[in-house]
Parts: C-alpha cells; sequence; structure tokens
C-alpha cells in the first residue's frame, strides 16, 4: 500500500448507494495515521443516495492516502449493500 497525494487533484470522495437501512463504514488508510483506518459512517436507505465525504471528514489532507474500503459491521451477518458511481471530487 504505498501512499498516493489525492490532495493535488481531488478534495474527497463520493458515491452512490443503496440498500437494506443499515449502517455501514467508509474507511479511509494514510500513511500518517499509521494502519487504523480512518472510518466515517453512512446509511445505505432502499433508493439510491449520493454520499460525499472530504478528506477533512477523516481528518487528513489527502497527501497520503494508502487504500480506502466500502464495508459493513462491525456487526456479523448478512448485508445488502450497492454501490455505484464511485468518484474521486
Amino acid at each position: 500500500m504505498q501512499p498516493v497525494n489525492l490532495a493535488n487533484r481531488w478534495t474527497g470522495l463520493s458515491f452512490q448507494a443503496m440498500g437494506d437501512g443499515q449502517t455501514y463504514r467508509v474507511m479511509l488508510f494514510a500513511r500518517s495515521k499509521g494502519m487504523m483506518p480512518l472510518v466515517r459512517t453512512f446509511v445505505a436507505g432502499p433508493s439510491w443516495q449520493e454520499h460525499r465525504f472530504t478528506w477533512q471528514d477523516f481528518g487528513v489532507d489527502g497527501s497520503d492516502v494508502m487504500g480506502l474500503v466500502i464495508a459493513g459491521g462491525p456487526q456479523p451477518g448478512a448485508i445488502d449493500l450497492r454501490i455505484d458511481t464511485f468518484r474521486l471530487r
């Protein structure tokens, strides 16, 4: 996971999500924060909805991003999550 400077061109990310009404997580990994992900949550309801996050929402400037993950949990069990139109903005 080599860090990349996304701050030169983008201020954050966005995506469309639809699902079962559960809370899901966006996890960002940044070199400056070690290997612990920086987490923000969103709810995936029954219809498509856009979700936007800036680097500042995660407490970073976007200059050393190593990875992004969209995940369920932390509770165990089945999920119904659909993601579309993921973009760096």
